[in-house]
C-alpha cells in the first residue's frame, strides 16, 4: 500500500483563504489589547515575583550564573531567566544603573511588610514584562492562524482572539502579575499551528520551549508522538518522528546547554533539589482546610505522604490515554482535546499550583470552542474559570497589592489602604472559628474552579466535530531557536562583550614630598580615579563573613535566598580576585577569635545586626573587642554594633515597637565596640554628614536608604572618617579607629540582602584596598581622557596606589601599586 493510501485522517490539502490575515481583519483588537498592556505593565506587579526577575538581572552584571545563587533564588526552568539576564547586561552595557532598578525597604517598615523588601521601578517592571506582552500577542496570532486554517468565520475568529487577548486572567497573569505563563500558552498554540502545517521540527521546538518555562508542557511531546504514529505511515511516519526529535534536541541544546552543569537546574526540572514545599498558592487541600473539617487534611496527607508521586502518576496516565486518542483520531482538534485533559489533570491534582497556571488550559479550550462552535454554555465556562481564578488571587493578596510600583512612585494607593484591604481579608468569619475572609473566599473560588473546569471538559466538542487537518507548508521552525540563541548569547556571554574602560598610569618622581600621577582612560564617562598612599602590610586579603541563621535578625541582613555574602563573592571575583571570602557561623568565628591568625590581613564582616553571644562574651573576655584592639578590622551593619547581643533562636525577628527588644536579644553595656553616641539609635540627634567626603567620591558610595544615622561630630571627635553619604543626606559609611584596629559601620538597615548597594559598596572598599590606605586620597572624575593628580606627604620608598571605578560598570575596578623611588610606569 502506498504512503498516500496509508495516510490517515487527512483530507485534500487546502490553505483556507476565506479569512484574511490578522492585520487586515482584527487590527483594532490587537491595537486595543497592546495599548491596554502597555498602560498596565509598568505600574503593576506581584512584587515578590518580579523581584526574582530583577534579582537575576542584577546578578548577571556580577557574572553570577542563572542558578549560581542556589534554590529558590531562581527556581524555574531557564528560558525566561536568559531574558532577565540579558536585560541586566544590556542595560549595564549601555551605562544604565541596574541596581537602581528597584526600591528597597526595611522589612520592618510598612512598605516592607506589605509589598516585600524590594519593589522594582516602573521602567524595570516594564522591561521584565516585555516577553509576556509579546507572548500574549503571539498567542493571539496563533489562534488566528488556527481559525484561518480551519475556515472559521470572521465573527467566530474575532471571538477567539478577543477571548484570549481580553481575558482578565491572561491580563492578570502576564501584564499585571508579571509571571511567565503566557510563554507556556504560546508554546501550546505553536504546537497546534505546527501540527496544522505538519511542521514537526517546529512542534518539537515548541514542546521544549514550553518545558523551558514550566515543566508540565513536556507532556505535549507524548501526545505528539501518538498523533504522528496515527496520522502517517511508512517512511513519512519515520521522517516526521525524526523531524520532531531533531527540533526537540536542537531546542534542548540551545536552551539547556548553558545551565546543564549548574546543580540547581535539574532540581527545577524535577521539582526536587530542596525546593520549599510552599512554592505556589493554589491546592485542593484548601477544600478540607476549614475548621469543621479539622483532621481530614491530616488524614489525607498521612495516607498520601507521596502526594507528588500520585500527581505524577495521574498526569502520566491521562497523558498516555490522550496519546492513544490522538493515535486513533490524529487531528488538531483531538490534540487540543487531549491537551485540555492533560492540563486540567495537572492543575487539579498538583499539590502546588497557582491561579495563573489556568492560562495553560484557556488555549486548548478557546481553540476547540472557536474552531467548532463557541456556544453560550461553553463561553460561560471560560467566564467562570476567569472569575474563579481572579477571586482566588484576590483572596491571597487583595487587589491593591498588585499596584506596588504605582504606590511607591506616586503614593497612591497609600500603604494604609493596602494594609486595610489585607486586614479585611485576614479578619475571622463569624461562626467559622479561625477561618478568615480570605481563606473562605479561596475555598469558594477553588470549588467554583473545579466545577467550571469539569463543565468545560464535559462541553468539549466530540471527535466527530473536531476540525480535520491539512498540510500548509511554513518552514520557519528555526526562527524560535535563532531568537533564543541571540538572547542567550547576550545572557551567558554578554559581560565579556561589553567594552570596559582601559586605564594606564605613570608616577613621576617625588619633589618636595609631592608625587604626580598621570592617568589616561579610554572612556571618560563615569570613571573616577584616585591616588593614595598605601601600606602593603595592612592590606586585607581575607574576609570572614558571619552568616548564621540560628540567631535573630535585628534590622539585619541574613537571608536563605540571596545573601550579601554571595553578592560580594560575585563582585570580588571580578574586582579583586586575590581576596578570599569565607562564610563562617558564630561557632567558627568564636574559635578563630580564641586563636586568631593573620590579624593584619583579615576583616570580619557582620551584617546580621547583632553580635552572637559566643563571639561577644565567650569567657567574659570580649574576644572581638580584643581582636580589633590588636589590629583587626571589623565591618558592622544591620543594627547597632556592640550594643546588642543574642542568644540562639529559631525565630528571626526585629526590635518590637511596643515591647522593645525581644527576650532573646539583650543590650550589651560593658565594652561596647562602638559607643552609642556614634551609632545605634534612630532618635539620636546631631550634626550629620551633609556633603560627600573625598573617600565617598573615590568609593562611589551612593544610594543608601538610611534608617539609623551616624552622628558625624562624635565620629570625627574620635578621629573617625566619614566615607560616604546617602540620598537622604545621612552618612552611610563611617570608620572608627580602635587602638591598632578599626571598625567600619554602615549607618543603615542592610535588609534586604537582595538589594545590591551594601555588597557593592563593601566590594568597592576591598577592590580599592581601603584598609591598606594611609590618609585621604586625591580624587578626580575624568572629564577628559587624561589627567594629573598631585599627592602630598609622600616620601621615597613608600607605596602609592592608583585606582579607578566606574559608575556605569559596577563590576569593574582597576588598581596599580607603585613604589616611590623615581619614575615607574605601568
Amino acid at each position: 500500500m502506498s504512503d498516500v493510501a496509508r495516510h490517515r485522517a487527512t483530507p485534500p490539502r487546502h490553505r483556507g483563504a476565506d479569512l484574511g490575515p490578522l492585520w487586515a481583519e482584527a487590527l483594532d483588537l490587537v491595537v486595543v489589547a497592546l495599548v491596554l498592556r502597555l498602560a498596565l505593565a509598568p505600574w503593576t506587579a506581584l512584587a515578590t515575583d518580579v523581584q526574582t526577575w530583577w534579582n537575576v538581572a542584577f546578578h548577571a552584571i556580577q557574572r553570577v550564573p542563572l542558578y549560581g545563587l542556589g534554590l529558590p533564588g531562581y527556581s524555574y526552568p531557564p528560558l525566561y531567566g536568559y531574558w532577565a539576564m540579558a536585560v541586566g547586561l544590556v542595560a549595564h552595557g549601555l551605562g544604565f544603573n541596574v541596581p537602581g532598578g528597584a526600591h528597597a525597604f526595611p522589612a520592618s517598615s510598612l512598605f516592607g511588610t506589605l509589598f516585600g523588601p524590594v519593589v522594582t521601578t516602573p521602567v524595570a517592571t516594564f522591561l521584565l514584562k516585555l516577553p509576556m506582552i509579546g507572548a500574549d500577542l503571539a498567542t493571539g496570532a496563533g489562534l488566528w492562524a488556527l481559525a484561518r486554517h480551519h475556515h472559521v468565520p470572521r465573527t467566530r475568529a474575532r471571538w477567539m482572539l478577543s477571548a484570549w487577548l481580553f481575558s482578565p486572567l491572561v491580563l492578570a497573569a502576564g501584564t499585571v502579575q508579571g509571571q511567565t505563563d503566557s510563554l507556556v500558552a504560546l508554546a501550546i498554540v505553536t504546537v497546534f499551528v505546527a501540527v496544522d502545517r505538519e511542521q514537526w521540527a517546529l512542534a518539537g521546538v515548541a514542546v521544549v520551549g514550553g518545558l523551558a518555562v514550566k515543566v508540565v508542557p513536556a507532556a505535549l511531546g507524548v501526545l505528539l508522538v501518538g498523533l504522528v504514529l496515527g496520522r502517517l505511515a511508512g517512511p513519512s511516519r519515520w521522517r516526521a518522528l525524526l523531524q520532531l526529535l531533531a527540533g526537540a534536541l536542537g531546542a534542548s541544546v540551545v536552551i539547556f546547554a548553558p545551565v546543564w552543569n549548574q546543580p540547581p537546574f535539574l532540581g527545577t526540572i524535577t521539582r526536587s533539589g530542596g525546593l520549599p514545599a510552599g512554592l505556589g498558592g493554589l491546592n485542593l487541600y484548601g477544600l478540607v482546610a476549614l475548621p469543621f473539617t479539622h483532621g481530614v487534611q491530616l488524614t489525607l496527607l498521612s495516607h498520601l505522604s507521596r502526594v507528588g508521586d500520585f500527581t505524577s502518576l495521574a498526569l502520566l496516565a491521562v497523558t498516555l490515554v490522550g496519546a492513544w486518542h490522538c493515535y486513533r483520531s490524529s487531528t488538531t482538534g483531538q490534540l487540543a482535546r487531549s491537551t485540555a485533559w492533560v492540563m486540567a489533570t495537572a492543575l487539579l491534582t498538583n499539590a502546588v499550583a497557582n491561579p495563573q497556571y489556568f492560562v495553560w488550559l484557556l488555549v486548548p479550550l478557546i481553540a476547540l470552542y472557536g474552531m467548532v462552535d463557541p456556544t453560550p454554555a461553553r463561553r460561560r465556562t471560560l467566564v467562570a474559570i476567569n472569575v474563579a481564578a481572579l477571586s482566588y488571587l484576590y483572596a491571597l493578596f487583595g487587589a491593591l497589592f498588585f499596584l506596588a510600583p504605582l504606590s511607591v512612585v506616586t503614593g497612591w494607593p497609600g500603604v494604609g489602604a493596602v494594609h486595610a484591604e489585607r486586614s479585611f481579608l485576614a479578619r475571622d468569619v463569624p461562626g467559622l472559628g479561625s477561618t478568615s475572609v480570605g481563606v473562605l473566599l479561596a475555598w469558594i473560588s477553588t470549588v467554583v474552579m473545579v466545577l467550571a473546569i469539569g463543565r468545560a471538559l464535559y462541553l468539549l466538542p466530540s471527535v466527530a466535530e473536531s476540525p480535520r487537518t491539512s498540510r500548509s507548508p511554513a518552514r520557519v521552525w528555526w526562527l524560535p531557536l535563532v531568537a533564543v540563541a541571540l538572547v542567550e548569547v547576550v545572557a551567558t556571554g554578554g559581560e565579556a562583550l561589553l567594552a570596559l574602560p582601559q586605564v594606564s598610569a605613570s608616577l613621576g618622581p617625588v619633589q618636595g614630598g609631592t608625587v604626580v600621577a598621570r592617568v589616561s582612560v579610554s572612556a571618560v564617562k563615569g570613571v573616577t580615579v584616585s591616588v593614595v598612599r598605601v601600606d602593603p602590610t595592612r592590606d586585607a586579603t581575607r574576609i570572614l563573613y558571619l552568616e548564621d541563621p540560628r540567631y535573630p535578625i535585628v534590622n539585619g541582613a541574613y537571608s536563605d535566598v540571596v545573601s550579601i555574602a554571595q553578592q560580594m563573592k560575585a563582585l570580588l571575583h571580578s574586582q579583586a580576585p586575590t581576596i578570599t571570602l569565607r562564610v563562617v557561623n558564630a561557632d567558627d568565628l568564636a574559635r578563630y577569635l580564641r586563636a586568631p591568625d593573620h590579624t593584619a590581613s583579615t576583616v570580619i564582616v557582620n551584617l546580621q545586626g547583632e553580635l552572637p553571644a559566643p563571639v561577644w562574651s565567650a569567657g567574659n573576655t570580649a574576644p572581638l573587642v580584643n581582636w580589633v584592639k590588636g589590629g583587626g578590622r571589623y565591618v558592622a551593619g544591620g543594627g547597632a554594633p556592640g550594643l546588642f547581643s543574642a542568644r540562639s533562636s529559631d525565630v528571626g525577628q526585629f526590635i518590637s515597637a511596643t515591647s522593645g527588644l525581644w527576650t532573646y536579644v539583650h543590650a550589651m553595656k560593658p565594652n561596647p565596640l562602638v559607643p552609642k553616641g556614634i551609632f545605634g539609635y534612630p532618635s539620636l540627634s546631631g550634626q550629620e554628614a551633609l556633603t560627600p567626603s573625598v573617600w565617598g567620591s573615590a568609593l562611589l558610595v551612593r544610594e543608601r536608604q538610611t534608617v539609623t544615622p551616624i552622628t558625624s561630630t562624635r565620629l570625627l571627635h574620635r578621629r573617625g572618617e566619614i566615607l560616604g553619604f546617602t540620598s537622604t543626606l545621612r552618612a552611610s559609611l563611617g570608620v572608627l579607629p580602635v587602638v591598632r584596629g578599626a571598625v567600619v559601620v554602615l549607618g543603615a538597615d542592610t535588609w534586604p540582602p537582595e538589594v545590591p548597594v551594601d555588597a557593592s559598596d563593601l566590594a568597592h572598599l576591598f577592590a580599592l584596598h581601603f584598609f591598606a590606605s594611609i590618609g585621604e586620597p586625591r580624587v578626580v572624575t575624568m572629564s577628559t581622557k587624561s589627567a594629573s593628580l598631585h599627592l602630598t606627604g609622600v616620601s621615597s620608598g613608600q607605596w602609592v596606589q592608583v585606582g579607578a571605578l566606574s559608575a556605569g560598570r559596577p563590576t569593574w575596578a582597576w588598581t596599580r601599586w607603585y613604589r616611590v623611588s623615581g619614575v615607574t610606569t605601568g
